[in-house]
C-alpha cells in the first residue's frame, strides 16, 4: 500500500508542478513523502439519524476500524448535530442544537 500511496503522490506532485511551470520548464524541485504518523486511534460520532434508521451502519462501521487495529472511541456525549432539523428548514433549531455539540 505505502508504494502505492507514494506513486499517487508522486504524480500528483509532478501535475501540480507542470501546472505551475508548464512542462517546456519541467519541474524545478525535488519530491520526498513524508511518512506520516501512525494512527492508533478514531473517534466514532453516530448521528440520530444513524442511529435511528440504519444502527447495523454504525456496527459495521465500528467492525472495519477495529480489524484495521485501531481502538474506536465512540462519542457518547453527542446527541445531535442539527442535521435533521436543517433540513426541514429549521435554521434557528438546527443552530441551538449544532451549539450543544
Amino acid at each position: 500500500m505505502d508504494a502505492r500511496r507514494e506513486k499517487l503522490a508522486r504524480l500528483l506532485f509532478y501535475r501540480a508542478c507542470e501546472r505551475d511551470y508548464g512542462e517546456e520548464t519541467g519541474c524545478k524541485h525535488s519530491f520526498k513523502l513524508a511518512a506520516a504518523p501512525k494512527m492508533t486511534a478514531v473517534k466514532l460520532f453516530a448521528t440520530c439519524l444513524a442511529e435511528e434508521f440504519f444502527p447495523s451502519t454504525i456496527e459495521a462501521t465500528k467492525k472495519i476500524l477495529e480489524d484495521l487495529k485501531l481502538q474506536v472511541i465512540p462519542l457518547r456525549k453527542t446527541f445531535c448535530c442539527g442535521q435533521a432539523p436543517f433540513n426541514e428548514g429549521l435554521r434557528e433549531e438546527a443552530v441551538e442544537l449544532a451549539r450543544g455539540f
